[in-house]
């Protein structure tokens, strides 16, 4: 009867091990994962020059949003930012026309290395448009737009761009 014991305490204690074994793999694999996620969304938009070449010239009628804490120079300004995926790097260009603050047109191209990002990125062009012009640059922040969730915050990232760009 005591081998029975022992031999059952061992078992209890074997199972106990691969219980904790399989807890700690959990919690690397998830912590691993948000990192990931958050090296792909937060912080991976890259920078890249602000193309102001086309903005009027330096007298270019200027507008101040209603907080009266930011003025902005009529024109057309362009920004490039790029993004992680899973398998690669990919890149937008966004261009935005402001008149008093407001974006006034937009236009995104696209620079994709993979036909998943292709789709994404068209997607995006597709359908982005009525949350931006009409808006404040100050008001824009774009979420998941048909399914893509990668471009936008890149988006976002050349927006910014753009409005300390066309800061008067």
């Amino acid at each position: 009867m005591d081998s029975q014991q022992s031999n059952g305490k061992g078992k209890v204690y074997v199972i106990a091990g691969v219980v904790v074994l399989v807890i700690i793999a959990a919690v690397v694999a998830l912590s691993n994962k948000q990192s990931s996620d958050a090296n792909s969304t937060a912080g991976t938009a890259n920078s890249s020059q602000v193309d102001t070449t086309s903005n009027p010239e330096n007298n270019a009628p200027t507008s101040t949003t209603d907080s009266g804490t930011a003025t902005y120079k009529d024109g057309t300004y362009s920004a490039d930012a790029s993004y992680r995926t899973p398998q690669d790097t990919e890149s937008i260009k966004v261009t935005l026309t402001l008149s008093s603050g407001v974006v006034t047109d937009s236009t995104v191209v696209s620079s994709f290395n993979t036909p998943e990002a292709r789709q994404y990125q068209t997607d995006f062009a597709n359908s982005y448009k009525s949350q931006v012009v009409g808006k404040k640059i100050t008001d824009i922040k774009l979420g998941k737009i048909s399914g893509s969730s990668l471009t936008p915050p890149a988006f976002n990232q050349a927006v910014s761009k753009i409005e300390t760009a066309a800061q008067a």
